[in-house]
């Protein structure tokens, strides 16, 4: 009875499993599927889930068209973000985290009011402020304003890590002659690189995928992969579908591969934070 119980449980996790997988996957093996297809095999009905791969079009946008530039942009602006929401997230959450003042927990309070309401809300007085420092269509621009957005995450997440050090490693640090920043730097920070790391992948992702901003913010030099895929259409005005999906894959691609070669990180990252002790 408990041997077929355990069989029927295993067969029941498979199919769930199975089932996810396909409702996940299949969906990027035909975006795949369309980017290598010719312009005649896309619009077969029915459609086809095996042909021989053609990468013409990929040859097309990316180097004819020099549409690879525009996921330099986006790598440029998601990585600059991420990186300067880290250095002042991490900052932050070391002060409410390691320091005692008056006032910090509503002031920890008032920090993420920025995530309790939609960005977009904010669109005209930012495009107004751009505008007047004369960075509309700069890479500046976009960086300064996804990592404003992304602060209150990083300070979210690494206060909970930050707690975690043990109260007597940084006491000791401090009885021996180390600054605030020394013990934010070489201890603090080592012990919560999971975190750090795991902040890091949710701050790129957000950024790579941000649209409205960019739609609103950029023309052409600073334009990035999700404006341009949005906004892809040929010039006698109707839709390329192959083109379409290559640029797709290729947005898709550095967040995928991103998560799969972090993702190590993310889980240990996000399960340690919720633990406590």
């Amino acid at each position: 009875m408990v041997g077929q119980h355990s069989r029927l449980k295993n067969i029941l996790t498979g199919a769930v499993t199975a089932v996810a997988l396909l409702w996940t996957l299949f969906p990027l093996y035909y975006l795949f599927l369309t980017s290598v297809k010719s312009g005649k095999t896309i619009m077969e009905y029915p459609p086809r889930f095996l042909v021989w791969p053609d990468f013409g079009t990929y040859q097309h946008i990316f180097i004819k068209e020099h549409f690879y530039w525009f996921f330099v942009n986006s790598f440029i602006i998601s990585s600059g973000a991420t990186l300067l929401a880290l250095a002042i997230g991490a900052m932050g959450a070391f002060a409410f985290s390691h320091r005692s003042f008056r006032g910090k927990e509503p002031l920890f309070l008032a920090s993420m009011v920025g995530r309790m309401f939609p960005p977009i809300t904010t669109l005209i007085p930012i495009y107004l402020g751009v505008k007047f420092l004369n960075l509309v269509d700069t890479h500046l621009a976009l960086i300064m304003i996804y990592a404003s957005f992304q602060v209150p995450l990083i300070l979210l997440i690494l206060r909970d890590f930050f707690n975690q050090v043990p109260r007597e490693i940084t006491e000791c640090a401090y009885i021996d002659g180390c600054s605030s920043w020394m013990v934010f730097y070489r201890i603090v920070l080592p012990l919560a690189k999971n975190g750090i790391v795991a902040a890091g992948i949710l701050c790129f992702v957000e950024a790579w995928n941000e649209f409205i901003f960019a739609l609103v913010l950029t023309s052409f030099k600073a334009k990035t992969a999700p404006v341009v895929l949005a906004t892809f259409v040929e010039n006698e005005g109707s839709l390329q579908w192959g083109a379409l999906a290559a640029l797709g894959v290729w947005t898709v691609m550095p967040t995928l591969l991103f998560m799969l070669f972090l993702k190590k990180f993310l889980i240990r990252g996000l399960t340690m934070g919720a633990l406590k002790g």
